[in-house]
Parts: C-alpha cells; structure tokens; sequence
C-alpha cells in the first residue's frame, strides 16, 4: 500500500473512536494534471476527491488499511471527474455554512529540495498565514525525509487548541500501536496517553 492510505485508515479510524459512526467521508485535494497538454501549462487545475469507508470496532487495522487502499486507488482513477459536478449529480443539499460531502480534509506533502532548482534562479518556498479554514478540520502531513510532520487547520468557532494538540496526540498513539499491531481490531487500539487515562480512571471513580 501507501503511505497515504495507512495516514488516512489511521485517521479514519480515530474519527471513527471518536464520533462512533461507522461511515467516514473525508476529501483530499488532487493535482488533475493527468492530460499531456497541461504539462507545460502554468495554473491551478487541482480538484477535490471524496473517500468514504465504512468501519467496524472489530474491523483488525490492517483490513482497514487495504479497503482504504482501494478507496484511494478508485478515487484517483476518476479524478478528472470535477467535484461541482458530483456534488451535482448526488443532489446534495448546499449549506453555505459547511462543505458539501466531507467536513474533514487531508493532506499529504512530500518536501522535495530539488523542485526549488531553477538553473540560475534561486528560489525558496514562502509560509503564507491562513486565517480561514475552508473545513472543519484539515490534517496536513509533510514527509521530509524521514520525517514525518502533522499540521493542523481547523474552525476556531468549533475547536479550541488545546482541544486540536490532544486530537494530535491521540493520532499519533493510534498509528504507533496499529502499525506495531496491524492485526488488532481498531475498537481495541490505545489512543491515550498514560496520564489522561488516569485523570479519566479518576474522574469515573465513585
């Protein structure tokens, strides 16, 4: 598989443990450059793909992984397929206040220092701030190497910092025990740290 789809089954699953619904829908934008004739072209044709899995507790972690797999592998298929227009075809009722299909986004970045080569033009990349988030929550992972970063993008008026660091945390536990233990159903999986399961332990003692 790839690396994208064990990010996106881990995190698939930790909405799943959060929100106890069983089909997930999260989007992931796409260059759509796949025609010859845009190659050489200078301009934003990147599109918007929806990945929808239905999970179950006792669904082992690495079953996850492969369904996602040929999610995303459908998904990219059909990617020059517009997203208005399947919005569109599904009939969706449009709320102004969210995004149509899928509250959640994610990303996957892979830094790359030779795309700044330009021969004798030296080029670096710029940090623009983002002060809208466009979703509810956006996970955007940058591989560096061997490195692997999560940056996080969300609604301020629904979530709070703290609130987005301990969802971080809980992601990172997640994909930690799933990849030492691909063959665990994903109900079962830790996703807590040590001392915020003794502040719970506490808080339900009678």
């Amino acid at each position: 598989t790839t690396l994208f789809a064990v990010l996106l089954a881990g995190l698939k699953t930790l909405l799943h443990r959060y929100t106890g619904q069983e089909t997930i829908v999260l989007n992931s934008p796409v260059a759509a450059r796949n025609h010859p004739d845009l190659d050489g072209q200078i301009g934003y044709f990147t599109n918007t793909l929806v990945f929808r899995d239905d999970l179950r507790r006792q669904d082992r972690f690495l079953d996850v992984v492969l369904r996602v797999h040929e999610t995303v592998a459908a998904g990219q298929t059909h990617q020059d397929i517009p997203f208005d227009h399947l919005v569109e075809s599904l009939q969706v009722r449009r709320d102004m206040s969210r995004a149509p299909l899928a509250d959640v986004g994610v990303t996957l970045h892979r830094e790359d220092p030779a795309i700044w080569a330009l021969s004798d033009l030296r080029c670096r990349p710029l940090d623009i701030e983002n002060s809208i988030s466009k979703y509810d929550m956006v996970f955007m992972f940058v591989l560096d190497r061997n490195r692997l970063d999560l940056a996080l993008e969300y609604n301020t008026d629904l979530f709070d910092e703290e609130r987005m660091r301990r969802l971080a945390t809980h992601l990172a536990m997640l994909l930690d025990e799933a990849v030492r233990a691909p063959e665990q159903p994903i109900g079962q999986l830790n996703l807590i740290p040590e001392k915020e399961r003794q502040l719970l332990t506490r808080f339900q003692a009678p």
